[in-house]
Protein backbone atom coordinates (compact mmCIF):
# COMPACT_ATOMS: atom_id res chain seq x y z
CA UNK A 1 0.00 0.00 0.00
CA UNK A 2 1.17 3.46 -0.80
CA UNK A 3 1.35 5.89 2.04
CA UNK A 4 -0.62 9.09 1.54
CA UNK A 5 1.85 11.96 1.52
CA UNK A 6 0.62 15.05 3.37
CA UNK A 7 0.81 18.16 1.33
CA UNK A 8 2.87 20.78 3.15
CA UNK A 9 1.09 23.97 4.21
CA UNK A 10 2.12 26.77 1.95
CA UNK A 11 3.05 30.26 3.01
CA UNK A 12 0.01 31.54 1.14
CA UNK A 13 -2.35 29.35 3.17
CA UNK A 14 -0.69 30.43 6.43
CA UNK A 15 -1.00 34.03 5.33
CA UNK A 16 -4.69 33.66 4.47
CA UNK A 17 -5.46 31.98 7.80
CA UNK A 18 -3.52 34.64 9.71
CA UNK A 19 -5.31 37.36 7.78
CA UNK A 20 -8.72 35.82 8.52
CA UNK A 21 -7.90 35.63 12.25
CA UNK A 22 -6.72 39.24 12.29
CA UNK A 23 -9.86 40.43 10.47
CA UNK A 24 -12.03 38.42 12.87
CA UNK A 25 -10.27 39.93 15.92
CA UNK A 26 -10.58 43.46 14.50
CA UNK A 27 -14.28 42.86 13.80
CA UNK A 28 -14.87 41.52 17.34
CA UNK A 29 -13.02 44.47 18.88
CA UNK A 30 -15.15 46.84 16.80
CA UNK A 31 -18.40 45.10 17.82
CA UNK A 32 -17.42 45.03 21.50
CA UNK A 33 -16.32 48.67 21.64
CA UNK A 34 -18.55 50.42 19.10
CA UNK A 35 -21.91 48.61 19.31
CA UNK A 36 -23.07 49.49 22.80
CA UNK A 37 -26.80 50.05 23.22
CA UNK A 38 -27.51 53.78 23.27
CA UNK A 39 -31.11 53.97 22.08
CA UNK A 40 -33.97 51.50 22.53
CA UNK A 41 -37.14 52.24 20.58
CA UNK A 42 -40.14 50.57 22.29
CA UNK A 43 -43.34 49.93 20.30
CA UNK A 44 -46.55 48.03 21.04
CA UNK A 45 -46.68 49.09 24.71
CA UNK A 46 -50.11 50.25 25.83
CA UNK A 47 -50.15 50.11 29.61
CA UNK A 48 -46.43 49.97 30.36
CA UNK A 49 -44.49 53.16 29.71
CA UNK A 50 -41.40 53.44 27.50
CA UNK A 51 -39.25 54.06 30.58
CA UNK A 52 -40.61 51.01 32.45
CA UNK A 53 -39.91 48.60 29.60
CA UNK A 54 -36.53 50.12 28.75
CA UNK A 55 -35.37 49.99 32.37
CA UNK A 56 -36.07 46.25 32.60
CA UNK A 57 -34.40 45.57 29.23
CA UNK A 58 -31.25 47.42 30.24
CA UNK A 59 -31.17 45.58 33.55
CA UNK A 60 -31.31 42.16 31.90
CA UNK A 61 -29.75 42.54 28.47
CA UNK A 62 -26.24 42.26 27.08
CA UNK A 63 -25.07 45.84 26.46
CA UNK A 64 -24.41 45.21 22.79
CA UNK A 65 -26.86 45.67 19.93
CA UNK A 66 -25.58 42.78 17.81
CA UNK A 67 -25.13 40.23 20.60
CA UNK A 68 -28.48 41.14 22.16
CA UNK A 69 -30.33 40.87 18.83
CA UNK A 70 -28.91 37.37 18.29
CA UNK A 71 -29.52 36.25 21.89
CA UNK A 72 -33.11 37.55 21.84
CA UNK A 73 -34.05 35.01 19.15
CA UNK A 74 -33.71 32.19 21.68
CA UNK A 75 -34.08 33.92 25.03
CA UNK A 76 -37.42 34.38 26.78
CA UNK A 77 -37.89 38.12 27.10
CA UNK A 78 -40.16 38.23 30.15
CA UNK A 79 -39.69 41.93 30.77
CA UNK A 80 -42.95 42.50 32.64
CA UNK A 81 -45.69 40.17 33.98
CA UNK A 82 -48.20 41.24 31.34
CA UNK A 83 -45.83 41.23 28.37
CA UNK A 84 -46.43 37.99 26.49
CA UNK A 85 -43.52 38.24 24.06
CA UNK A 86 -41.21 40.72 22.36
CA UNK A 87 -39.48 41.02 19.01
CA UNK A 88 -36.03 42.63 18.84
CA UNK A 89 -34.78 44.26 15.64
CA UNK A 90 -31.29 45.61 14.95
CA UNK A 91 -31.72 49.15 13.57
CA UNK A 92 -28.21 50.53 13.76
CA UNK A 93 -24.96 49.86 15.56
CA UNK A 94 -26.25 51.70 18.64
CA UNK A 95 -30.02 51.42 18.15
CA UNK A 96 -32.45 48.59 18.90
CA UNK A 97 -36.17 48.36 18.24
CA UNK A 98 -38.20 46.24 20.67
CA UNK A 99 -41.82 45.51 19.82
CA UNK A 100 -43.73 44.17 22.83
CA UNK A 101 -47.01 42.27 22.86
CA UNK A 102 -48.99 42.80 26.05
CA UNK A 103 -51.26 40.20 27.63
CA UNK A 104 -54.81 41.01 28.63
CA UNK A 105 -55.34 41.96 32.25
CA UNK A 106 -58.62 40.25 33.07
CA UNK A 107 -59.25 42.56 36.02
CA UNK A 108 -57.91 44.20 39.13
CA UNK A 109 -58.90 44.00 42.77
CA UNK A 110 -58.03 46.45 45.52
CA UNK A 111 -56.84 45.69 49.02
CA UNK A 112 -55.96 48.62 51.25
CA UNK A 113 -54.12 51.04 48.94
CA UNK A 114 -52.70 48.36 46.60
CA UNK A 115 -54.06 47.16 43.26
CA UNK A 116 -53.60 43.51 42.28
CA UNK A 117 -53.87 42.73 38.56
CA UNK A 118 -54.76 39.17 37.60
CA UNK A 119 -54.79 37.14 34.40
CA UNK A 120 -57.48 34.99 32.80
CA UNK A 121 -56.79 32.14 35.24
CA UNK A 122 -57.13 34.32 38.32
CA UNK A 123 -53.38 34.37 39.03
CA UNK A 124 -52.14 37.66 40.45
CA UNK A 125 -49.32 38.81 38.19
CA UNK A 126 -48.72 42.36 39.24
CA UNK A 127 -49.02 44.54 42.34
CA UNK A 128 -49.10 48.30 41.98
CA UNK A 129 -50.21 51.54 43.60
CA UNK A 130 -51.35 52.70 40.14
CA UNK A 131 -54.92 52.12 38.96
CA UNK A 132 -55.08 51.58 35.19
CA UNK A 133 -58.28 53.17 33.91
CA UNK A 134 -58.88 50.61 31.14
CA UNK A 135 -58.80 47.59 33.48
CA UNK A 136 -62.11 47.04 35.31
CA UNK A 137 -62.04 46.97 39.10
CA UNK A 138 -63.66 43.75 40.31
CA UNK A 139 -65.52 44.00 43.61
CA UNK A 140 -67.57 41.60 45.69
CA UNK A 141 -65.20 38.62 45.46
CA UNK A 142 -64.78 37.11 48.91
CA UNK A 143 -61.24 35.77 49.31
CA UNK A 144 -58.18 35.68 51.50
CA UNK A 145 -55.22 38.05 51.16
CA UNK A 146 -53.81 38.45 47.66
CA UNK A 147 -50.40 36.85 47.04
CA UNK A 148 -48.28 37.70 44.02
CA UNK A 149 -47.93 34.85 41.46
CA UNK A 150 -50.58 32.78 43.22
CA UNK A 151 -54.11 31.98 42.09
CA UNK A 152 -56.92 33.65 43.96
CA UNK A 153 -59.50 31.35 45.53
CA UNK A 154 -62.85 33.10 45.77
CA UNK A 155 -65.76 31.27 47.36
CA UNK A 156 -67.71 31.40 44.11
CA UNK A 157 -66.47 28.71 41.69
CA UNK A 158 -66.27 29.51 37.99
CA UNK A 159 -66.05 33.26 38.48
CA UNK A 160 -62.86 33.90 36.48
CA UNK A 161 -64.16 32.73 33.08
CA UNK A 162 -67.08 35.12 33.59
CA UNK A 163 -64.75 38.03 34.45
CA UNK A 164 -62.59 37.27 31.40
CA UNK A 165 -65.62 37.13 29.11
CA UNK A 166 -66.97 40.44 30.41
CA UNK A 167 -63.55 42.10 30.04
CA UNK A 168 -63.18 40.85 26.46
CA UNK A 169 -66.68 42.07 25.57
CA UNK A 170 -66.31 45.54 27.05
CA UNK A 171 -63.02 45.91 25.17
CA UNK A 172 -64.66 44.70 21.97
CA UNK A 173 -67.50 47.19 22.25
CA UNK A 174 -65.30 49.93 23.77
CA UNK A 175 -67.50 50.39 26.83
CA UNK A 176 -65.88 52.52 29.58
CA UNK A 177 -66.65 50.19 32.50
CA UNK A 178 -65.03 51.27 35.76
CA UNK A 179 -66.21 48.39 37.91
CA UNK A 180 -67.56 44.84 37.71
CA UNK A 181 -69.58 44.05 40.82
CA UNK A 182 -70.22 40.47 41.91
CA UNK A 183 -72.88 40.57 44.59
CA UNK A 184 -73.59 36.91 43.73
CA UNK A 185 -73.15 34.90 40.53
CA UNK A 186 -76.78 35.67 39.76
CA UNK A 187 -76.37 39.40 40.50
CA UNK A 188 -73.59 40.81 38.33
CA UNK A 189 -73.44 44.56 37.78
CA UNK A 190 -71.37 47.04 35.81
CA UNK A 191 -70.58 50.58 36.86
CA UNK A 192 -70.31 52.95 33.92
CA UNK A 193 -69.89 56.54 35.08
CA UNK A 194 -73.21 57.45 36.78
CA UNK A 195 -75.10 54.44 35.43
CA UNK A 196 -75.28 51.03 37.08
CA UNK A 197 -76.06 48.15 34.72
CA UNK A 198 -77.72 45.12 36.30
CA UNK A 199 -76.81 42.10 34.15
CA UNK A 200 -78.28 39.48 36.45
CA UNK A 201 -76.57 36.13 35.88
CA UNK A 202 -73.97 35.27 33.24
CA UNK A 203 -76.43 33.97 30.65
CA UNK A 204 -76.48 35.74 27.26
CA UNK A 205 -73.63 38.06 28.21
CA UNK A 206 -72.71 38.57 24.55
CA UNK A 207 -76.17 39.80 23.63
CA UNK A 208 -76.60 41.93 26.75
CA UNK A 209 -73.28 43.74 26.50
CA UNK A 210 -73.64 44.24 22.73
CA UNK A 211 -76.76 46.34 23.47
CA UNK A 212 -75.09 48.64 26.00
CA UNK A 213 -73.28 51.14 23.67
CA UNK A 214 -76.45 52.22 21.87
CA UNK A 215 -78.36 52.47 25.17
CA UNK A 216 -75.62 54.59 26.77
CA UNK A 217 -75.77 56.95 23.82
CA UNK A 218 -79.51 57.43 24.41
CA UNK A 219 -78.95 57.93 28.16
CA UNK A 220 -76.14 60.46 27.81
CA UNK A 221 -75.91 62.75 30.84
CA UNK A 222 -78.40 60.79 32.94
CA UNK A 223 -77.93 58.90 36.19
CA UNK A 224 -79.66 55.73 37.25
CA UNK A 225 -80.00 51.95 37.05
CA UNK A 226 -80.21 50.09 33.74
CA UNK A 227 -81.87 46.74 34.37
CA UNK A 228 -81.04 43.94 31.89
CA UNK A 229 -81.61 41.00 34.24
CA UNK A 230 -84.50 39.63 32.18
CA UNK A 231 -82.98 40.39 28.79
CA UNK A 232 -82.85 37.62 26.19
CA UNK A 233 -82.44 37.79 22.42
CA UNK A 234 -86.09 36.76 22.10
CA UNK A 235 -87.48 39.05 24.84
CA UNK A 236 -85.45 42.24 24.89
CA UNK A 237 -86.63 43.49 28.26
CA UNK A 238 -84.60 46.48 29.38
CA UNK A 239 -85.72 49.12 31.88
CA UNK A 240 -84.06 52.28 33.19
CA UNK A 241 -84.72 53.84 36.58
CA UNK A 242 -83.69 57.46 36.68
CA UNK A 243 -82.17 58.57 39.96
CA UNK A 244 -83.89 61.94 39.74
CA UNK A 245 -87.42 60.81 39.00
CA UNK A 246 -87.23 57.34 40.61
CA UNK A 247 -89.46 56.19 37.79
CA UNK A 248 -88.97 53.11 35.68
CA UNK A 249 -88.97 53.47 31.92
CA UNK A 250 -88.86 50.76 29.30
CA UNK A 251 -86.06 51.46 26.84
CA UNK A 252 -86.77 48.65 24.42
Amino acid sequence: MRKKIKKPVTRMEIGLLTGAIVIFLILMIYILTQCRIETIVITGNETYTQDEVEAVIREKCIDNTIFYTVAARWAKNDYKPFIEKSEVTFVGKNILKVEVHEKLRAGVIKQMSEYFYFDKDGVIREESTVRLSDVPLVTGLKMEDCVLDEKMTPREEGVFPIILKITQLILKYEIPVQEIQFNTLSDIRLKISDIQVKLGNSSELDAKIAEIPSILSALSGRKGVLNMENYTEEKKMITFQDNKTKSSKKTK
